[in-house]
């Protein structure tokens, strides 16, 4: 193992090509440069060695906030469940990005025990950014208890919070989540955007190709394939005289392919 201390900077670059698990495992605790410890914990998720993980769990804690996002990333990659814990853990932390990482590396594992957890994140986390990582990691694990909640998110202030519960959703492919996706399909109210449309279009769709659902939620997709498949319509049109002019908003069709 070399003593960086004593020979100088790590060549994170040459012990990634090496596939030197222990350099770069040593590199994480170079104290000079926060950037050796970044590169050297994006090698390790790469590279996606378990004997990484305990290091990386412990690089969570780096003095660098940079740092850690990269250790929650590799930790992810990686997929132990060793990480699970201390993932769970960060989810929790004051910092915003932190909580990002932990959110995103947790569905990326895929252990049932992170569900509750990521429920938590999804209705109460401040931070929009938490909550659209929480529920695209629910869909990812894809435990029943995560649907009920990511129902709820459809009614999100944020729409990317919104359209990745309808992501999440499609990744269930169960039937409880078809009525929910083709009401938010077809719901003429003009808070839902066409994007969210869209995606639950997207998720129907992939459901249906899927082959788990049952006929009668395969006939109820078949039955919006017109709305599915027609171009996109997104105009404003003017009726009555100048005088009494009134005017309506028509978003009709997605353009996908089905």
């Amino acid at each position: 193992m070399a003593l960086f201390g004593l020979i100088g900077k790590p060549d994170v670059n040459k012990l990634k090509m090496n596939n030197d698990i222990d350099g770069l495992i040593t590199a994480l605790r170079y104290k000079k440069d926060y950037f050796v410890r970044k590169t050297a914990a994006d090698a390790l998720g790469q590279i996606g060695n378990t004997r990484a993980v305990e290091s990386l769990i412990n690089t969570l804690n780096d003095e660098d906030y940079r740092v850690q996002h990269a250790a929650a990333f590799a930790l992810g990659k990686i997929g132990d469940v060793r990480a699970i814990d201390p993932l769970i853990t960060t989810l929790s932390d004051k910092d915003e990005n932190m909580r990002i990482s932990a959110a995103d590396a947790l569905g990326q594992i895929g252990d049932n025990r992170a569900v509750d957890p990521l429920i938590t994140a999804l209705k109460f986390d401040k931070g929009w950014l938490v909550r659209k990582n929480a529920a695209l990691s629910l869909g990812r694990i894809g435990d029943v208890r995560a649907i009920d909640p990511l129902l709820i998110a459809f009614n999100n202030d944020e729409e990317i919070v919104r359209t990745s519960a309808a992501t999440a959703l499609g990744m269930f492919k169960s039937e409880r989540a078809v009525d929910p996706l083709l009401e938010l399909l077809i719901n003429g109210d003009k808070n839902i955007s066409n994007k969210q449309r869209k995606v639950a279009a997207q998720s129907l769709i992939y459901m249906y190709k899927a082959g788990t659902l049952d006929d009668k939620s395969k006939q109820k997709i078949v039955a919006v394939k017109g709305i599915i498949t027609s171009s996109h319509d997104d105009r404003t049109e003017s009726t009555g005289r100048s005088s009494d002019c009134t005017s309506s908003h028509i978003d009709q069709g997605i353009g996908l392919t089905f």
